[in-house]
């Protein structure tokens, strides 16, 4: 017997049955990113979550509006690429924020990416985002085997969402 989310209110479990697994869901355009992503978590995480992963902004809000309208489709995270084709992952999580308001935000960068700490930061203490995270550096010569993003700052939000990182 697994553990469950709580279930929203007014929702009798005893006639739709246990809830399904919470959602981890990720988005980026570049397939390779989106692939490593995918594979880290559902390593870790696949026992406990259901992994979606999704190639563009559009397609995740569409699949986040679904979720929102069934009874199981509790989102845990959102995790999104710093920069997509028509919007940026800030302006991406805040409007995931709308459709799954308890869900972390976590915004996806480059390892060493400098020029994003500012825009970042202030996002963070603005509520914007709730954490972000390091992609790990994709060259021959990483250090690093894990396919996982590195969370490296949290905002207010509770540190024990991914507790491996």
């Amino acid at each position: 017997m697994g553990i469950h989310p709580t279930p929203r209110a007014g929702l009798d479990r005893s006639i739709i049955g246990p809830m399904a697994k919470p959602v981890l869901m990720v988005v980026h355009e570049q397939t390779h990113e989106l692939t490593m992503l995918e594979r880290g978590l559902a390593s870790r995480y696949a026992g406990d979550y259901e992994i979606i992963c999704e190639a563009s902004a559009a397609s995740a809000l569409v699949r986040l509006d679904r979720l929102g309208m069934t009874a199981d489709g509790e989102v845990l995270a959102v995790f999104a690429a710093h920069e997509m084709t028509g919007m940026t992952g800030i302006q991406f999580l805040q409007l995931a924020h709308q459709r799954h308001p308890h869900a972390q935000r976590v915004l996806l960068i480059p390892l060493g990416n400098r020029s994003a700490s500012k825009p970042v930061l202030r996002a963070i203490s603005l509520g914007r985002i709730d954490r972000y995270a390091t992609l790990p550096a994709d060259s021959p010569t990483r250090t690093s085997t894990s396919s996982s993003p590195s969370c490296c700052a949290t905002g207010s939000a509770n540190s024990t969402l991914m507790p491996r990182w």
